[in-house]
């Protein structure tokens, strides 16, 4: 199910109203071990707290459509004038600059890109990546969606392949591939490398099984599965890992997709509280049955 609706400057954007549909492509992220692994849809659901930043669910295709009216400066595939070129072309001016090369619009990207003028956006969320970018000055546009958490190098590697087909650009697109692959093989190893899963590390979460609550994220419980142990939320779950830098600092952590290892619970004087540090917010969580002294 579509709905057309238009942003404050009258450009038209296409809304998936139901994500839950068999043709919808599953997120992914990436386990340990560096597989990518399907993850919860209900996870991209943050997204629509931030709308429209991230909360478009949309289609290759339809998105090319976007691009070409772009490009035609605000007609469609009829010759109709559905935004004004003046209110389109304002949101190409630089707004905020970047660097030398690059600045910010509004709501778009402006950069040279190898001697070529180019207008961009990209996006990620907890299991999609997005890029989009046009050459206003040759026609030409491009979109690639993929269902993968953090692919912007390989977005990135798309894009340039595509100069290097039109416009003869330095051949580098490979070396993007195979430069992110040794990057993302050293994240993971740095990861595991701090991170512990195995059942003798872990044996002491052991004593922080429960059901938490915490005012504004909801409740969580721990609890263990074989010879692991998960924390399961309202609507998903991730398995759980150690991080110890002492005895005395050690902290439980999230490891399924997508997380990684980014989400951690810092134990406190209190064995019945947990600590999410969220940057500028802090979250208890508070153990409210099955307590242990």
């Amino acid at each position: 199910m579509r709905e057309l609706v238009f942003d404050s400057l009258g450009m038209p954007q296409t809304l998936v109203l139901c994500i839950d549909s068999p043709l919808d492509a599953a997120p992914h992220g990436r386990e340990l071990s560096g597989n990518c692994v399907p993850i919860d849809p209900v996870l991209e659901r943050f997204a629509d707290a931030v709308a429209p930043a991230g909360s478009v669910w949309s289609n290759v295709l339809d998105m090319a459509q976007y691009v070409k009216c772009e490009l035609r400066k605000g007609l469609n595939d009829r010759g109709e004038q559905v935004v004004s070129a003046e209110n389109l072309l304002a949101r190409r001016r630089s707004a905020v600059k970047i660097d030398g090369k690059s600045s910010y619009g509004l709501g778009l990207l402006l950069t040279e890109q190898q001697g070529l003028v180019e207008v961009t956006h990209g996006g990620n969320t907890l299991g999609f990546s997005a890029d989009m970018f046009f050459l206003p000055e040759h026609g030409i546009g491009m979109v690639v969606l993929t269902n993968l958490r953090a692919a912007n190098l390989f977005l990135a590697s798309v894009g340039q392949k595509l100069l290097e087909v039109l416009f003869g650009a330095e051949s580098k697109a490979e070396a993007m591939v195979t430069g992110a692959k040794k990057a993302l093989d050293d994240a993971l190893e740095g990861i595991r490398q701090r991170v512990e899963t195995d059942t003798a590390s872990t044996a002491w979460i052991g004593d922080y099984t429960g059901r938490y609550d915490t005012e504004e994220l909801g409740p969580a419980r721990i609890s263990q599965v074989g010879e692991g142990f998960q924390i399961e939320f309202e609507s998903w779950s991730s398995r759980l890992g150690v991080e110890e830098q002492s005895s005395k600092s050690r902290q439980i952590v999230l490891t399924s997709a997508p997380w990684l290892g980014t989400i951690k619970l810092q134990l406190t004087d209190d064995p019945n509280t947990l600590l999410l540090d969220g940057g500028q917010t802090k979250y208890e969580f508070v153990r409210v049955g099955e307590q242990r002294s």
